[in-house]
C-alpha cells in the first residue's frame, strides 16, 4: 500500500517540478545532474539536518551533499525489558542535485543497541529516501515553497516546506509532515505533524538554527 501511495505521489509530481523550472526561468535552468551549476553560482548551504525541518532550497544541480551528526546516543534508565538499555545512531543524509529545482535524498540509520541482558546487536534499520521539488523561491524572494514526497519503511508520505525569509540574513522555515502509517494487520493509518525553526546564515557555508 505504501509502495502505492508513493509512486502515485511521485508520478503526480513529474508534471509539476517541470512547470516549477519553466516557471523559474533562469541562467541555471540547463543546468542538471550531468551539468552541473558552477561554484561561483551555487545557492548558500542549506541544512535540514539539525532542526529535523524540511528546507524549501534545493541543492543545486549536479552537487552532492552530505549531512550527519557525529554521534547519537540513546540511555533508559527504566524501561520494559523488551526496549533497548542503550543505543548508538548513525543517520546521515545524502543529497543528490539532479536539476535546478529537484534533488534526491537518501538517509540510512543504523543501530547499536544493548538489552538488559547485555546484549548487542548492530544492524541498519529503516531507509528513508524520496525526492524535493522547490515550486518557487529557490534563488531570491521573500518566501520559498517545495514538496517532498518520500518512503521511509514502514511509512510513505511527504513535506511541505515554506521558508520565509528576514532581514539581516534571519529566516523562518515551516514544515508539515503528512504520512501514512501501515500495521501488521494491514490497517492505514495516517497523521501529520507540523515544524518551525529560525535560522541565520552566518557565511555562505554556514548557518545557525534554533527551534
Amino acid at each position: 500500500m505504501t509502495h502505492c501511495i508513493l509512486k502515485t505521489i511521485t508520478c503526480l509530481m513529474l508534471p509539476l517540478a517541470v512547470w516549477a523550472a519553466d516557471a523559474q526561468s533562469n541562467d541555471k535552468n540547463g543546468c542538471n545532474l550531468f551539468n552541473p551549476v558552477p561554484d561561483d553560482q551555487l545557492r548558500p548551504l542549506s541544512s535540514g539536518h539539525y532542526d529535523g525541518l524540511t528546507d524549501a532550497r534545493t541543492l543545486d544541480a549536479g552537487h552532492v551533499q552530505l549531512e550527519s551528526g557525529l554521534i547519537n546516543y540513546y540511555f533508559n534508565s527504566s524501561t520494559p525489558r523488551q526496549y533497548a538499555k542503550d543505543q548508538f545512531l548513525w543517520e546521515p543524509r545524502i543529497n543528490v542535485g539532479l536539476l535546478n529545482n529537484v534533488d534526491f535524498f537518501v538517509r540510512p540509520a543504523y543501530e547499536v543497541k544493548t538489552d538488559y541482558a547485555n546484549r548487542s546487536s548492530g544492524e541498519f534499520e529503516r531507509v528513508n529516501t524520496g525526492v524535493r521539488v522547490n515550486l518557487w523561491g529557490n534563488e531570491s524572494g521573500t518566501t520559498a515553497l517545495a514538496v517532498q514526497p518520500y518512503l521511509s519503511i514502514p511509512t510513505s508520505g511527504g513535506d511541505v516546506a515554506l521558508l520565509v525569509r528576514l532581514p539581516y540574513g534571519f529566516s523562518v522555515k515551516f514544515d508539515s509532515d503528512f504520512y501514512a502509517l501501515e500495521n501488521n494487520n494491514n490497517t492505514l493509518f495516517a497523521g501529520f505533524n507540523n515544524g518551525l525553526s529560525l535560522n541565520k546564515s552566518l557565511c555562505s557555508q554556514a548557518d545557525a538554527t534554533g527551534i
